[in-house]
C-alpha cells in the first residue's frame, strides 16, 4: 500500500474513463453518463485515500512523491507529489467533478448521446489534467499539464458554450497561447538559472540553488504571473475589466457600449459545469 502511485493513479483512471466514453459505439453510448461518474468517483476515493495518508507531521517538501526520468537529455523529469495546500486542491477538484457531471446530467442529451459522449469525455480529461498541474513537482512537467489542460477547456466552450461559442473559444485559445510562449520563456530561464543536470526541472532541486540576480527572479515570476492570469482572467475578472477599459477610452457612449458587448461576449458563452472553471481551474492560476 506504501508503494501505490496515488497521484499517478488519479490521472490515469479518468484518463482511462475518457478513453472508453469516447469509444462506446452508437448503441451503447447511453453508458457514457454512468461509466463517467464512476471513474470520477473512483478518482475521489483515490484523493480521500491520498489525503488520509498525508502526514501533517512531516518534515519533507512533498509527499507520495514519484520521480521517474523523462527527458534527462533536458533535466526533465516524471516528478509529481504534494504539499497540503496542493492535496487540497485535488481533492476540491476531485469533489467538484461528480458535482460537475450530474449538475449537467440531463443538460447535454439535446443531441442524442454523441454529444454526451464528448461532453463526458472532456471533463474526465480536463480533471486529469487538473490534477496534473496540482501534483507536478518539475516546472517542465508542471508546464505540460498546465497547457493540455487548456485543450479540453476550448473544445468544452466552443462546443458546449453560449451564443457565439465558437468567438469565445477562439478568444480563450488566443489568450492562452500568448501566457503559454510566456511562461515558457520563464521555465526555459528557470532551468538556465537553475543547477541544471538531469533533474534540472525538479522543483527540489530548484529551491534556493537559482543563481540568478533579485531583478531577474522578479522578471521570471512576472512571467508565470502574466501567463497564468491571461490563461483564466476572462473567466473571472473579464467584466469587470472591459466595463474600466471601455471607460476610459474617449469614445462616445454607442461606440463604448459596443466594445463591451463585443468582449463581454467571450465572458458569456461559459460553459455547463462552470463549476469546474471557477472552482478548480482558476484555482491554477491563483485567482481568489
Amino acid at each position: 500500500m506504501s508503494s501505490l502511485p496515488l497521484l499517478t493513479m488519479m490521472m490515469v483512471v479518468p484518463l482511462l474513463g475518457a478513453i472508453i466514453v469516447a469509444a462506446l459505439p452508437g448503441d451503447s453510448a447511453r453508458l457514457a453518463k454512468p461509466i463517467a461518474l464512476g471513474a470520477s468517483l473512483v478518482t475521489l476515493v483515490l484523493a480521500l485515500l491520498a489525503w488520509a495518508r498525508f502526514d501533517t507531521g512531516a518534515t519533507e517538501q512533498f509527499q507520495l512523491a514519484e520521480v521517474h526520468p523523462w527527458i534527462p537529455q533536458f533535466g526533465v523529469s516524471y516528478a509529481v507529489g504534494v504539499d497540503g495546500i496542493a492535496l487540497s486542491l485535488i481533492v476540491m477538484a476531485a469533489i467538484l467533478t461528480p458535482i460537475c457531471l450530474l449538475a449537467a446530467w440531463n443538460d447535454v442529451s439535446d443531441e442524442g448521446y454523441s454529444r454526451e459522449k464528448r461532453y463526458f469525455a472532456l471533463m474526465l480529461v480536463l480533471e486529469a489534467f487538473m490534477v496534473g498541474v496540482f501534483a507536478a513537482t518539475d516546472v517542465f512537467l508542471f508546464y505540460v499539464f498546465f497547457e493540455a489542460m487548456l485543450i479540453p477547456v476550448y473544445f468544452l466552450i466552443g462546443l458546449f458554450g453560449g451564443p457565439r461559442r465558437q468567438y469565445a473559444a477562439v478568444k480563450f485559445l488566443l489568450f492562452s497561447l500568448a501566457g503559454g510562449l510566456v511562461m515558457l520563456v520563464s521555465v526555459i530561464a528557470t532551468y538556465v538559472v537553475g543547477p541544471g543536470g538531469d533533474d534540472g526541472f525538479l522543483i527540489t532541486s530548484l529551491t534556493g540553488n537559482l543563481d540568478a540576480s533579485t531583478d531577474a527572479l522578479r522578471w521570471m515570476f512576472v512571467g508565470f504571473f502574466i501567463a497564468l492570469y491571461l490563461a483564466f482572467f476572462l473567466l473571472r475578472d473579464g467584466p469587470a475589466l472591459v466595463r474600466r477599459v471601455a471607460a476610459a477610452i474617449p469614445l462616445d457612449e454607442r461606440h463604448k457600449r459596443a466594445l463591451a458587448q463585443k468582449f463581454a461576449t467571450v465572458i458569456r458563452a461559459t460553459i455547463k459545469g462552470n463549476i469546474a472553471i471557477d472552482g478548480c481551474i482558476v484555482k491554477t492560476a491563483g485567482v481568489d
